[in-house]
């Protein structure tokens, strides 16, 4: 079973009970994280990703990492969480082992994934939470610098 498609169950049922709090803060419903993951799914699709296909998480704990990882799982894709904390010449070895086609990162991170790029440049990587201005596929070692809505 995918957990993203009892996300997905849980919407239906649900969709206006809260999906995600932090602290007292209340970021969104089952319905709008399901929406959401479902818009990074079919991003992820349209770029490439298909079943089966590694995708890395280099990101500081933030609500964004549950609409990331259940975009990843809704496209199929494999979610491969890497610790935050490591420096890139670490990160670029996990990202190679693992056979990543795709790093997520968000603005704590970024510049920690340009090291890694710089030390192997074929990898591609994204900044989310998602900027909102439409951009392609970042140059290897750049950062889409928009501001996020949440």
């Amino acid at each position: 079973m995918n957990i993203a498609r009892l996300l997905v169950e849980a919407a239906g049922r649900t969709p206006h009970a809260t999906a995600v709090r932090a602290g007292a803060r209340v970021w969104c419903s089952y319905a709008v994280l399901a929406e959401r993951a479902a818009r990074l799914a079919g991003f992820l699709v349209a770029r490439g990703i298909r079943p089966g296909d590694r995708v890395a998480m280099f990101m500081t704990n933030h609500v964004a990492f549950l609409e990331v990882l259940y975009g990843i799982l809704h496209a199929g894709a494999v979610a491969v969480p890497v610790n935050a904390k490591l420096h890139g010449r670490e990160l670029g070895f996990i990202l190679e082992d693992a056979g990543a086609r795709l790093c997520f990162v968000n603005a704590d991170t970024a510049m920690t994934a340009a090291q890694a790029v710089a030390w192997n440049d074929s990898w591609r990587w994204w900044r989310w939470p998602r900027p909102a201005c439409r951009a392609g596929w970042p140059r290897a070692g750049s950062v889409r610098t928009c501001r996020w809505r949440w």
